[in-house]
């Protein structure tokens, strides 16, 4: 979908021109992306991207002034945080993937470096959200590089996903 931005954490971002898989809780979606968060940015409050509207989507954001865990929360019907859906704790470059099946389980996965890193069941049927939103939230901006962000109408698995990031460590060491 896209690739190599470098967002200053002030007024930087990219706005998809339409609504893609990643809007829609009763479809599956995958979001695939390289970023490297800017440790150096004056806040460690930071929104790395979002489908939300004031009715429903989603967004992966850090949500205190501390470089740590990036979440990943639904919006509606009620805010339903699913902590440490990425790591934000350093200045490299990690792979990451967040998955979502839809129907009785709605269950999203969060992968970082290939490697699964957090499940979480949402007990309540969520909202979908507006066009994917890259660099910003409502309140937050982020402050790093992002590359080869990635959207695909189903939930990758496991194998594809280590091979997106075995295809991509060489160009983000």
């Amino acid at each position: 979908m896209f690739s190599d931005f470098s967002f200053d954490g002030i007024v930087d971002e990219v706005v998809t021109a339409s609504a893609e898989p990643s809007h829609d809780f009763n479809t599956p979606w995958t979001l695939a992306f390289w970023y490297k968060r800017d440790t150096s940015a004056s806040s460690g409050i930071s929104t790395l991207m979002q489908t939300r509207t004031p009715t429903g989507g989603w967004l992966l954001r850090d949500p205190d002034a501390a470089v740590d865990d990036y979440d990943f929360a639904i919006i509606k019907p009620s805010f339903q945080p699913i902590a440490d859906a990425i790591k934000g704790d350093d200045a490299n470059w990690h792979f990451a993937a967040i998955t979502w099946t839809p129907g009785a389980t709605k269950v999203m996965r969060s992968y970082v470096d290939g490697v699964l890193y957090q499940t979480g069941n949402v007990t309540q049927a969520a909202v979908a959200g507006d066009v994917l939103q890259i660099g910003k939230g409502n309140f937050y901006r982020f402050a790093g590089n992002m590359d080869t962000v990635r959207s695909y109408a189903r939930v990758l698995s496991a194998d594809e996903i280590v091979r997106d990031y075995n295809a991509g460590k060489a160009t983000h060491p």
